[in-house]
């Protein structure tokens, strides 16, 4: 139990890193970028992202575990990033990380990632081809409802 507490403690000083200035953030965010901890690296990914434009710096770090990292949820935050932060399209890899994906609720946050980017930031379209996705992520009531928002059914 004390490891847990320490490693969630270690999660929330990561999280914590976006309430303070990029330029005194950055280095623990790349330290933390590169981690062998997934999720060190998951919660550096969100705090890199909220600090916008300003943390583009770290796009070339960022894309590379877009495009190799383990773990999808932190593919996705880091194809959040990029459109988020360094403005490039990354649709794609969102909807082929939808396609990847066994779980619904790892299915949700990404088909979150893309109603943020469609309606908030980037305006892409995204579509998506039902399917390609797997049995256990279709046949969900809540990535059901998301993909009627998107399609503009509700």
């Amino acid at each position: 139990m004390v490891k847990n507490i320490k490693k969630i403690n270690k999660y929330i000083k990561i999280a914590n890193l976006q309430l303070i200035p990029f330029k005194d953030a950055k280095t623990k965010l790349k330290k933390h970028l590169l981690s062998k901890d997934s999720t060190a690296r998951y919660w550096a990914l969100i705090s890199s992202t909220s600090f916008g434009s300003k943390a583009t710096s770290l796009s070339d770090l960022i894309k590379n575990i877009m495009l190799t990292d383990v773990d999808i949820v932190n593919k996705m935050r880091a194809a959040e990033f990029l459109a988020i932060a360094a403005k490039k399209d990354t649709s794609k890899n969102l909807i082929q990380l939808l396609y990847q994906s066994k779980k619904p609720k790892e299915a949700l946050l990404i088909l979150n990632s893309i109603v943020l980017q469609k309606d908030f930031y980037q305006k892409y379209t995204f579509t998506i081809n039902q399917s390609k996705l797997h049995t256990n992520v279709k046949n969900n009531m809540l990535i059901q409802e998301r993909l009627k928002y998107l399609q503009n059914q509700i």
